[in-house]
């Protein structure tokens, strides 16, 4: 409500509360005075409320902004989940930052992930594609029996040919990309 408005309410209110408690009505003038000067005060009273509640809105407006902006960073820094060995199974160490995915997208239904799923060198091109699929998929099943709907993900297979380290163990993965936050 604007600071003028609050104030339009206030004289109002000072106005009939006064007038329904006035006299016989012999001092008309008199009582239009008091009522004025009774919401005078009355809006000397309120404004400075109004205002900290204005700057208590802002300062609740910031840290929200300045949280969100806290969880899209954790978010990112802990986008990838990492697979054993020609697995396709969830480790328990990744439950924690899957959890935390999941939490955003059920409070943000209009975000969207793409679940990119990696591979090794070793095997074929084409066992390795398919193994990233499995694994992109087990993330999706995970997110899905936590309730994220189906339209908030996308699942692809880079298999082998995205690798991010000469390291094996790194390049077994899934990564969690938003495409709408």
């Amino acid at each position: 409500m604007s600071k003028a408005r609050l104030m339009q309410i206030a004289t109002l209110a000072a106005a009939v509360s006064l007038a329904a408690c006035g006299g016989t009505g012999s001092d008309d003038s008199n009582t239009v005075d008091t009522a004025e000067n009774t919401a005078t005060e009355t809006v000397e009273v309120v404004e400075p409320v109004v205002e900290e509640a204005e700057e208590m809105v802002e300062m609740v407006e910031e840290d929200m902004t300045d949280w969100a902006q806290q969880e899209r960073d954790f978010l990112v820094e802990n986008s990838t989940v990492y697979f054993d060995f020609d697995q396709s199974t969830i480790r328990s160490d990744a439950r924690q930052t899957l959890n935390a995915h999941v939490g955003y997208l059920l409070a943000n239904t209009g975000a969207t992930v793409s679940l990119e799923g990696h591979a090794d060198e070793r095997g074929t091109r084409e066992y390795n594609v398919a193994l990233g699929e499995r694994r992109a998929q087990a993330v999706e099943s995970f997110m899905k029996l936590k309730g994220v709907k189906d339209d908030q993900i996308e699942v692809t297979s880079f298999g082998e040919e995205r690798p991010v380290s000469t390291d094996h163990a790194l390049n077994r993965r899934v990564e969690v990309r938003y495409l709408a936050w």
